[in-house]
């Protein structure tokens, strides 16, 4: 089912998107379709499940949900198929009114050129810098603060399995900052158990100790851990990415949109 027409209510008022903290919500692609499905209320099925197989639509839904940036991961990139999401990413940026930012197995300058020249905000890369760190460097020389590092680690330590090698994160930070990076994006995968969330002390010492601007991954899962961020913006530590808990309606203002959008999509 497609969504309603008349679906351009924008409620902002208590927005998560309206968050002294920049909150991205994620989209990861595999298989031409978001990894996620919003959990609506009942009855709603058929239009997320319609959202999930539609990504251009479910960008305007976050669009009108007042999302001032979105992310977006290529998984199938990653397991060799580089081409199979991009017209479908070309199609987004270029009718959603919002900023993209987009990690992709990106593997030379090229292919970096052709996401940012043809409208992508940011890119994050990884193993360019590790296998190419000379065209990576010309990728942040060329670009500047449309480049960021990603920094995907389990408990601290970032693993490229495909070329067998390992790093500490500071000595992968470290790397990106002779290679001119001047922001990271932080993602520990132990942080999706631990109860704890995102470790906001860590990150601070990192910002501080790199001078860095930094993005988190993952690891904040509900409002009193989003709220928490506000004591670390002054270090650096000044945005988000959300994905499974923002699909899983997480954050209470979440609630309304599911309710309006029930409303508005019965027959």
């Amino acid at each position: 089912m497609s969504p309603d027409p008349s679906l351009e209510v924008r409620i902002t008022q208590g927005s998560i998107f309206d968050f002294m903290i920049l909150v991205i919500p994620s989209i990861e692609i595999v298989n031409r379709a978001c990894l996620y499905c919003i959990k609506g209320e009942s009855g709603t099925e058929e239009l997320y499940d319609y959202l999930k197989c539609h990504l251009e639509e479910l960008c305007k839904l976050f669009r009108k949900e007042n999302t001032k940036v979105l992310h977006i991961t290529d998984l199938d990139s990653f397991t060799g198929d580089r081409k199979k999401n991009e017209d479908i990413i070309f199609t987004i940026i270029n009718s959603v009114d919002v900023p993209f930012q987009l990690y992709a197995d990106f593997d030379s300058f090229d292919m970096c050129k052709k996401m940012l020249d043809s409208g992508v905000s940011r890119i994050l890369l990884d193993k360019l810098c590790i296998v190419n760190p000379i065209e990576a460097a010309q990728v942040v020389s060329t670009y500047k603060t449309k480049i960021a590092l990603y920094v995907k680690t389990t408990d601290r330590v970032v693993s490229f399995n495909d070329i067998n090698m390992t790093y500490s994160d500071i000595d992968f930070i470290a790397l990106g900052k002779s290679l001119g990076f001047d922001r990271i994006v932080y993602y520990d995968e132990y942080w999706e158990t631990n109860a704890e969330g995102a470790d906001l002390d860590l990150l601070k010492y990192l910002a501080v100790q790199f001078n860095v601007k930094i993005t988190i991954g993952n690891g904040v899962t509900n409002p009193p851990k989003l709220h928490k961020m506000k004591e670390y913006q002054q270090f650096g530590v000044d945005s988000v990415i959300i994905s499974k808990p923002l699909y899983e309606n997480n954050f209470s203002c979440q609630k309304i949109w599911r309710l309006v959008e029930a409303e508005l999509d019965r027959p």
